[in-house]
Parts: structure tokens; sequence; C-alpha cells
């Protein structure tokens, strides 16, 4: 068939099933409707993120059902995840599920089914949504109000490149109907397509205790937080007051100002910056806002002052950026760019690969197909040429090939060995005095026998996904207990499958630093385990190295640089003998440079590298084989208030500009004092930026 008509045929059959996927839902006489839909309404299911679905699954017969729900992500190449999740359906009776999946393009589709036994009873279809800037922005209102004041929202978004002005997707928060209790997720990567959540403080105090677990570790990981008191005394909530310290309220006498509408302003206490609105306050990578008046009134929405914070708070460049995105990127295996500015897998998929380092055996390998063809051949057929039968060919032939087979099996298990094994990296991302922390894990899986094998999965507050494989190769992803196990998990003779592990993780203790004015003169580390190789890199990219930190000690950090490095032109020797990694660490550091990117190297304030001491098991049948632990701490800066926003005027830009300060990579061009050692940044204007001298000597 030509090409043409292939698409025509692939394109018909998708319309034809997009249409009897809506005819059996809208079908009264279906035993069983089933409806999916993104968890914070339209727009707001996007791509290369984890983002959550809302499943409803009625039951419209007399009889109890044992069934499952089955969840499928599919794109252009084909299907691509694939969850399972059981449920029980008693007579007439309503479920509903929170299941987070993974996009990895926008254009694709979901289609939910249920299903009993082999039968599917139901099956329903969602499309996968587009947004430029990548985040949306959700409402959590009871009602939600405030939406209505939101929409059509354009705002400068610095992340993209070069930046540009993107239109964001507002969501709301849905709410049971029985229990009148806000349906959320249950671990914080089902936030990870979210950039703000915007909460009315009583809805915010309807959240139960997993879910507020959820909303700190995505908070952690970089997630902003915008309350709208209804009134002065809900400023003593305790969840409230976990997050952002003590906050009270002061008289601001005769204010009729669009800030403080309802006549009072809050005086921010240590560790909480003054806004104009209110306070705010670091949590982790994220910050929590507190506004002093209730935006989510008719006359506050009317006057456009709270859409103007919201604006200036979704647009605001981070002063703190994790090293990699939670939960949010897809990455190509096929690709080995491991210097582009986004950063990439490639050199990292290398080390995990034990197929990678077969080089030598691929010589003996070479060696014995020029035995075969030789021993198959020419001597065959000279031996029995010799023998005077030439009939004797049909015997001999088959054996010296087989005979030759075997000598590369040999060869095979020989260089690739017998045990099913397993090689992982894990970068931890904590910030200073944050005993709660993100980890990304990468896990690469050598099979020395094809089959199918389960695998624990991410734990209750993350999830994992495999690499470079549609949902046809599994896993599935099926729900067991608090988290998602990994069933079916297929691989091939002598295949290395990659598995992806995105989680917020407890440390055992955190990690502080002493300051010498504006210098970072030591590092404390309060955890049970030693930080080993640890080194301390600065915005221009100057390494100074600390060595090891025992648990409950105190090193300090050296004046002067070891070394200075960049992303993109990274010989790891230099790095991997600062970090003592060893002989064989080059590798290793040059792949988690190409693992960040640009990330690498901070942009505002410096940051903690450091191995950790692992025990690791089996999983799954898999033993390990060499297993690396990395972990990055930031460390805490001053914060500086959101900068207002201005109403948009006939150039979008001029608007946006106002927003978006101050700007991190000029901010690293700073007046450079001889090796004065790492600074907080963030503690100094942009103008007194003083950064340590690259070139300098241990």
């Amino acid at each position: 068939m030509s090409r043409p008509g292939s698409i025509a045929l692939a394109l018909f059959a998708l319309l034809s099933l997009a249409s009897s996927a809506r005819a059996q839902e809208d079908d009264p006489s279906a035993p069983v409707r089933i409806t999916a839909e993104p968890l914070f309404g339209e727009g707001t299911l996007l791509a290369e993120g984890w983002a959550p679905v809302f499943v409803t699954v009625q039951n419209r017969t007399a009889g109890e059902m044992r069934a499952e729900v089955h969840l499928e992500v599919n794109d252009y190449q084909g299907p691509m995840m694939r969850r399972v999740a059981p449920v029980d359906l008693p007579p007439a009776a309503t479920r509903t599920l929170v299941m987070p999946v993974f996009s990895q393009t926008s254009g694709g589709y979901l289609e939910a089914s249920v299903h009993v036994g082999d039968r599917r009873l139901a099956r329903y279809q969602a499309t996968i949504d587009y947004a430029p800037g990548g985040h949306s922005l959700v409402v959590f209102g009871d009602p939600p109000r405030l939406r209505g004041g939101l929409l059509d929202l354009d705002v400068y978004d610095p992340y993209a490149s070069g930046g540009r002005q993107v239109r964001v997707p507002v969501g709301t928060v849905r709410f049971d109907a029985a229990t009148s209790d806000p349906i959320l997720p249950q671990a914080a990567i089902g936030w990870a397509t979210v950039k703000l959540l915007v909460a009315h403080a009583p809805a915010l105090r309807r959240v139960g205790a997993v879910e507020r677990r959820a909303i700190e570790g995505w908070l952690r990981a970089g997630g902003r937080l915008l309350v709208f008191p209804r009134s002065a005394s809900e400023l003593d909530d305790p969840w409230l007051s976990s997050l952002m310290g003590p906050v009270a309220p002061i008289a601001e006498e005769g204010d009729g100002s669009l800030v403080h509408p309802s006549g009072y302003g809050l005086a921010c206490t240590e560790g909480q910056t003054a806004e104009a609105f209110g306070c705010s306050r670091a949590v982790g990578l994220g910050r929590v806002y507190l506004a002093s008046y209730d935006g989510t009134t008719p006359a506050a929405i009317e006057s456009g002052a709270p859409r103007e914070l919201v604006r200036s708070i979704y647009g605001s460049w981070p002063e703190l950026e994790p090293g990699l995105a939670f939960g949010r990127g897809v990455d190509n295996l096929s690709r080995q760019d491991m210097y582009s500015g986004n950063g990439a897998i490639g050199r990292l998929r290398a080390l995990l690969d034990p197929n990678e380092g077969f080089r030598p055996a691929l010589g003996l390998v070479a060696v014995v197909l020029f035995l075969y063809v030789l021993v198959v051949g020419p001597l065959n057929f000279r031996w029995v040429q010799k023998r005077g039968k030439p009939t004797l060919a049909l015997l001999t032939t088959p054996l010296a090939a087989a005979g030759c087979v075997a000598l590369l099996l040999l060869v095979g298990f020989v260089g690739k060995g017998v045990k099913m094994r397993y090689r992982q990296v894990s970068l931890t991302m904590a910030h200073e005095g944050d005993a709660g922390a993100y980890e990304r894990r990468y896990t690469g899986y050598f099979a020395t026998r094809p089959g199918t094998f389960d695998l624990p999965g991410a734990g209750p507050d993350g999830l994992a996904l495999r690499l470079g494989a549609g949902a046809s190769r599994g896993p599935i992803y099926r729900r067991e207990g608090d988290g998602v196990a990994l069933r079916s998990f297929r691989a091939g003779l002598w295949e290395t499958t990659f598995l992806r592990e995105d989680r917020s993780v407890e440390l055992d203790g955190a990690i502080t630093f002493e300051r010498d004015g504006t210098r970072l003169a030591s590092v404390t580390n309060h955890g049970a385990r030693a930080l080993r190789g640890t080194v301390v890199m600065d915005p221009t990219g100057a390494v100074y190295a600390v060595g090891d930190v025992a648990p409950g000690a105190t090193a300090p950090i050296p004046i002067s640089s070891a070394l200075s490095v960049s992303p993109r032109l990274l010989t790891g020797a230099p790095l991997a003998d600062a970090m003592h990694l060893g002989e064989d660490g080059a590798p290793l550091a040059e792949a988690m440079a190409g693992l960040l990117g640009d990330r690498l190297i901070p942009q505002s304030a410096p940051v903690l590298y450091a191995w950790l001491d692992v025990a690791p098991g089996p999983v799954g049948g898999f033993e390990p084989e060499t297993v690396s632990a990395w972990i990055r701490v930031t460390p805490r800066v001053d914060g500086h208030p959101v900068p207002p926003a201005l109403p948009p005027d006939d150039d979008p830009y001029a608007a946006a500009e106002a927003t978006w300060e101050p700007d991190p990579p000029a901010a690293a061009e700073g007046v450079r004092e001889p090796d004065p050692g790492p600074v907080d940044a963030g503690a100094l204007a942009d103008d007194e930026l003083e950064l340590p001298d690259a070139g300098g000597a241990p």
C-alpha cells in the first residue's frame, strides 16, 4: 500500500475508534459507564510529564462486579503506557479513581476501559492537551469563583527558549459530591505539570493528611502555592503555619487600596519575605505566598488585583532552580548529544548498559566468525574432497556450523555473563535545612534470559517510567496497596531495559551551611550517611573541594577553587578526581554533567554535590552490579519580593519585562574578586554580586 494510503487508513481507523468509544459511552444499555478526563479540568492533561486523570466507573446493573479499569496512553507510535487498577462495583454504584499517567507527546489520546475477566464492557477516550508553557495553574476554592477572573491569562514564561508570552491553562480542584472533600493527587508526582496552586484558605483546611504530604513534596520540588485567607483568624491554621511560619495581622487604618481591601496587612517574621500583598516563604525549592486579603470575593475579582498577582507569581523567575525538573521531560535513548543545554541521557545510558562495555568480546566474536567461514567453507570441502565422498558434506557442514554457533554462544555467555543484574544512578535534589527532597533514578536491567519480570515500582511517593518502549512490551502499571507495581516487564536475551523513577523522599538528616558574611564557609552533615567527595560549585563553574563529611561533622569550604568546569566542554577526570570517584570515575562525572546540561552549574547560588554510600539489594530477581547515589543541595537564599505585574498594553513584552527580574544569567556576571570563596548569591543585590575567581589554585 502507498504511504498516503497508509496514512488515510490510519486516520480512518482512529476516527472510527473514537466514534465507537463515544457510542459505547453514550449507550444507556451498556452494563457499565466509564469516563476519563483530566483531574483538574479541560486543558490540564499536559504532555511530557506525569498528569492526573480522573476516572469514573458506574455499574448500571443489579449485580455486583469485580472489575478492572484499564487506562492506556497512545500517541503516533502506538500504545505507550497501560495502567490497571482493580475496582469493586456494587449494584448501581459509582466509583472514582485518580490515576497519573505519563504522555510522551501532545496530540495523543487516552483510552479508558472496564474489563471483567477477558470481556471489555465499556471504553472512553480523551485527548492529551497542548500548552505552550508546559505548565498549568489550578484554582482551589469551593466554589472556584476566581477561575473566571483568570481565564485567557497570558503570562511571560521565562522557562521557554528566549522567553515568550503563553496562554496558561487554568484548572480547578474537584470536590466529592457526598463528603465535600477535595479530590487531590495522593503523591507529589501528580502535581508535576502544575506550576501554581491558587487556594482559598477555607478549602485548604479540608485537605487530608496524605494529600498534604503530596503538596509538600511538590513544593519542595519547586511548586508554588498562593493562599487567600477569608479572614485574619485563618492565619493560625496549623498546616498553613507549618508552611509559612508565624504570621500576624497588623492594622492598616484607612487603607482602602486593592492590595489591602480587608483593612489589615501582615507582619512578616524571620525567614519570610515581605511582599506588597502579604508575605512569602521558601519551602524547599518552591515557595508559599500568603495574601493579606481575600482575592476570591466578587469585588476583588472585579478589581483585577488577584489576576495581576497570579500573573506576577506565575511569570517570576525562580530564585532556586532544581537540577532536574520533577516528573517532567522525555528521555530519548537514541540521542547522543550529551552536552545540549537541556541535558540528555546518552552518556548515562552507556554506563547503565552492559552491552556498551562488550567491545572486547566483539573481537572474539569477529575471530569466531572468521573461523566459521574457514571451517564451513574451504577447510570443510577440502577435507571432504580428500575423502572422495562429496555427500559427506551434507553431514560435516551442519556439524561445523553447529559447533561454531555453540562457540559463539559460549563467547557471549563468557562476555556478558549469566547473572541477571542491574546498574543504577540516582540524583537526590535537596534544599538546605530540609529533610524532604526529591529524587530522579535511572536503572538499566540486564536480562540473560528472555521473559517477563515483575518489579516493585517507585513506592507510594513516586512513579516509574520505562524508557524507549511501548505498552506492548510492558510493563503494566498495576495499582497494589498504596503504590504502583510494574508487572509483565518484558525483556529479550542479553537485552538492557531502562527505567526512570521520580519520587519525593525523606532524608535521614538535613544538610546546612555556615556563612562568613556572604561566603559559604562550611557545611554540616546532620544525616546518618557520610557525604563522599563533597564539592561546592558556584555560578562561574568554580569547584571547591571539601572532601568527605562524616555524619554529624562540619567541614570547611576552601577559599580557593580546585578547578573550573563547563557542562559542554567537560573532561570528567578533574571533576572525578576532586570528588574522589577513583580511576573509573571520569565517565560517571561526564554522564552526570550530560544529564544535567546547563544546570550542572547553578545560575543564582552555589550548590553542593556529593555521593553517598548505598547498600543495594536484589530487585525483582536482578542483582546489583554498580549503584551510584548522588546528592545536590541548594543553599537557602534570601527571597526577592514579587515584582508588581502591569496590565498588558499593546506590546505584551513590555509588560512582561516589568514582571521578570532579576535575570539569573545576567546576575552571574558580577564583579569578580580574587578567590573570596563561594558566595551566597541570593543574599546580595545584582549590582553587588561577588563571585570567586574560577582559576584560583587550591
